[in-house]
């Protein structure tokens, strides 16, 4: 049995695996889809200190969401919303999120860790304490969960009663504790296994902390140091030897309990404690008419991106079909193991990936095409096309990767999302591509399918005349024409920079705050979303976001460009919709959009940017040293050129149409970022592969003009297939003006980055190689002159020797028959 047979079977059982999961496992949907949950939070500022309450304002509000969004990452919920409302109110959006008890646990926790030495406590280890009062004990709650407890011996009436955690003489004796370090002391937990084999969390101390800590367990070597969280104490060992500087909380954790506490410790603690003034499930913005719609369009786009790879590539188009199934069940099966959630954005953009995942297989097929026209045998030309495609397809993917790498690393909320999703996405596709149609291919080789022009597609090629199944390559010229090419461009940029300065990228309501007024009845609300919408822009409202919760018993407006003193105005204008309706809560709220989310965004691309030009650059080093810098510097340009291409675009929508852009477009720029590099990549794969094997009088521009023609077929069937599923999205599945103009943006980038690949980068790379050939001909030049005037001055020092000359003195100087002779010169 050959190994390609096992790794067939092996594959089938996984994509049988995948089927199971995806089919069995339920689906985390967003809110515009299925709805979620949606908190409103207080900070209890009139628990804070006289002195604090003074100094409590909207940046100490900021700062408190912030860590909210971070606790939020741990419920793993993708795509939250979290904002401020007014000066002491928060809302929390959690899409698909059901388990409304853990979101309270989690998002109320102060999480104030405190270390204390409680002064009045018993230790079993050391004698002299046995006449203090308290005992610490372990028992059971209510919960059956193990907690720490007080035993009290100096209550006369109750000698021995048990103090319960939350109790008012509980909270008396931490609060008469000594406090040694703080949360704020902290610079990270972890966790690790004790030498029991139970989870623990290492705390790392910040360099003053570590110094408090050890003079604290120094000073009470065999007594008790409690551990406490919230006002409750969570362990309370006995220091067993001093001038400890990292503590170790031990406990009868889980690991699952154990890694909670020290994520929630690792997001930082609250600067005042929340209650929850309101918890709702909010109904979902767009509905099941919208998710049908945008289905359609996913099923109409793959069964597009099918029938052109069957018809252009024919039996290894068909192989392409089977590995692109292989590769939807795996991603759908990825994406729920890691509790995804699939909103109408993420089901849009992992539609548009199927568009993408098929380019491996796109250059593969290519190359192996290319070995048969050759007269190579199938299992050859299969070996020779996976080798010679892969270069291109690791470095592409790779470069992807750490671009999410990057931006989940910096990025929150939508933005760790996309990365999340994007990374599984690459890493999915090439795993299908390498393995999957590989070994499929191979199948074919041993049921004993033979090459023939009919069954591969031979003579379908652009730019590239086919005979009997041979290639003849008509090799475009496509440097001579640069500088037009560079026109064009620039004049596209320009007219989009005009657009752009003029006012014409208009913000949508996720970056702008505004108002936010709350409106409830008893029965379901009848209003629909267009006559609100229409109520509301008659009152010169434009600006308008729309929620149901409650069963439809309540609707949550957004309206960014109403100020606070517009609140009976807007109640004017909705409430004759329906006399039932009545306000609950009116309040200015800030952007869904966080500004730091878009500066973390901004850094993200920028690093992602200097770590793919060190990493071209080191991949193409093919003269060796920095040879490669040329090809990072290139194809960085080509994405800057993208970048500014596109958003000229939404510009000159936003004049012509009135389009804002919102978070989408954030999540179409990335996309592009990552697919303008992938394109440029595969070209600047097959120049580096023929300047490896240039043959002689072939120059760079030969080189590059051949380079071009070969990657011609595969950058135009990429962008096709890629273009297709755009079309058919635009079509059939823009719901909603937003994700037309996601759709629209993500279309242009598609064909801009081709463009660039082909008629910016590859020509930057001519310029790059003429320049530095012209600075090596003026140095060559300046040697030649150097060295043609030494030599002239050597000859007028010889002519004017060949005499007798007196020097100085009464002899005369030697002539030049007695001289000796000169040595030769070197140059």
């Amino acid at each position: 049995m050959s190994k390609h047979f096992i790794l067939l079977v092996v594959i089938l059982a996984l994509g049988g695996v995948s089927g199971w999961w995806v089919w069995s496992q339920p689906t985390r949907q967003g809110l515009d889809v299925k709805g979620g949950i949606r908190m409103t939070l207080r900070a209890k500022v009139e628990d804070l200190p006289q002195n604090e309450q003074q100094l409590w304002n909207t940046e100490r509000l900021n700062l408190t969401a912030d860590i909210l969004r971070k606790r939020i990452d741990i419920l793993g919920v993708l795509e939250p919303g979290v904002f401020t409302k007014g000066t002491q109110e928060m809302v929390v959006e959690l899409p698909g999120f059901t388990n409304e008890e853990e979101a309270r646990s989690l998002l109320q926790s102060t999480a104030q860790l405190e270390f204390r030495y409680i002064n009045n406590v018993r230790s079993s280890e050391r004698a002299d304490t046995a006449s203090r009062r308290y005992e610490i004990i372990v028992e059971k709650n209510d919960k059956n969960e193990e907690v720490v407890r007080f035993r009290d011996y100096g209550d006369l009436k109750d000698p021995g009663k048990v103090i319960k955690e939350g109790t008012p003489e509980y909270l008396e004796i931490l609060k008469n504790s000594e406090i040694i370090i703080k949360g704020d002391d902290l610079s990270s937990a972890s966790v690790a296994q004790s030498s029991a084999l139970m989870p623990q969390i290492v705390l790392n101390l910040k360099s003053e902390g570590q110094d408090k800590f050890a003079k604290a367990t120094s000073l009470h070597v065999k007594e008790h140091i409690a551990i406490v969280m919230d006002n409750e104490v969570i362990s309370a060992p006995v220091v067993q030897e001093g001038n400890l500087r990292d503590p170790v909380i031990n406990g009868s954790f889980t690991v699952a309990e154990a890694t909670r506490l020290a994520q929630l410790l690792n997001a930082g603690a609250l600067p005042v404690a929340l209650s929850i003034e309101s918890v709702t499930q909010v109904e979902p913005t767009l509905g099941a008419q919208a998710w049908e719609r945008i289905m359609q369009a996913g099923i109409l786009g793959t069964i597009v991106v099918v029938l052109f790879m069957v018809v252009y590539y024919l039996l290894p188009g068909f192989i392409s079909v089977l590995a692109l199934g292989l590769y939807i069940l795996f991603s759908i099966a990825a994406f729920k193991a890691l509790g995804v959630t699939f909103s109408l954005p993420a089901i849009a953009g992992f539609i548009l990936s199927i568009g993408m995942a098929v380019d491996a297989n796109i250059l593969i097929f290519e190359r192996i095409k290319e070995e048969l026209r050759l007269g190579k045998t199938l299992l050859a030309s299969i070996d020779a096309g996976f080798k010679r495609a892969f270069t291109a397809i690791f470095d592409s993917n790779m470069a992807t990767v750490i671009t999410s790498a990057i931006l989940y690393y910096y990025g929150t909320g939508p933005v760790q999302g996309f990365a999340t999703t994007l990374a599984l996405g690459v890493m999915i596709s090439f795993f299908t591509a390498i393995t999957c149609t590989r070994t499929l291919l191979y199948a074919l080789v041993g049921i004993g399918i033979h090459p023939s022009v009919g069954a591969f597609g031979l003579r379908r090629q652009w730019g590239t005349t086919i005979s009997e199944g041979m290639a003849t390559e008509k090799t475009y010229d496509f440097v001579s024409k640069r500088k037009l090419y560079y026109a064009i461009s620039l004049v596209a940029i320009v007219i989009g920079l005009a657009g752009l300065f003029t006012g014409g990228l208009k913000l949508g309501i996720d970056f702008e705050g505004g108002s936010e007024l709350v409106m409830a009845s008893p029965q379901p609300i009848t209003a629909k979303q267009s006559d609100i919408v229409n109520a509301l822009g008659a009152a010169d409202f434009k600006k308008v976001g729309i929620q149901y919760a409650d069963g439809g018993k309540q609707v949550i407006l957004h309206v960014a460009d109403a100020k606070d003193t517009d609140k009976d105005k807007l109640i004017a204008a909705v409430a004759p919709l329906d006399s039932n309706m009545k306000e609950v809560s009116f309040a200015s709220i800030s952007p869904r959009v966080q500004k730091e989310i878009i500066q973390n965004a901004l850094k993200a691309i920028f690093l992602s940017v200097i770590f793919i030009l060190f990493y071209i650059t080191l991949r193409f080093s093919i003269e060796g040293g920095w040879s490669g810098f040329k090809y990072g510097l290139a194809a960085l340009t080509a994405l800057v050129h993208d970048v500014a291409i596109t958003v000229g675009i939404a510009s000159l929508f936003g004049h012509l149409m009135g389009w804002e852009v919102n978070s989408l477009f954030i999540t179409a720029l990335l996309t592009l970022i990552g697919f303008s590099v992938h394109d440029t990549i595969v070209v600047f794969d097959r120049a580096r592969e023929n300047l490896k094997y240039r043959t002689r009088g072939e120059t760079f521009v030969s080189i590059l003009n051949k380079s071009l023609t070969q990657t011609l077929a595969r950058s135009i069937n990429t962008s096709l297939t890629l273009i297709l599923v755009l079309v058919a999205l635009l079509i059939i599945g823009s719901v909603t003006t937003d994700l037309r103009f996601f759709y629209v943006a993500m279309l242009a980038g598609a064909i801009v980055g081709v463009y660039s690949s082909i008629f910016i980068a590859s020509q930057l790379l001519v310029d790059w190689q003429s320049a530095r050939d012209r600075a090596l001909e003026r140095q060559a030049a300046a040697a030649r002159a150097t060295a043609v005037a030494k030599s002239e001055s050597a000859k007028t020092t010889d002519e004017s020797t060949n005499g007798e000359t007196v020097v100085s003195g009464d002899k005369p100087a030697a002539s030049s028959a007695t001289r000796a002779p000169k040595r030769k010169r070197r140059y």
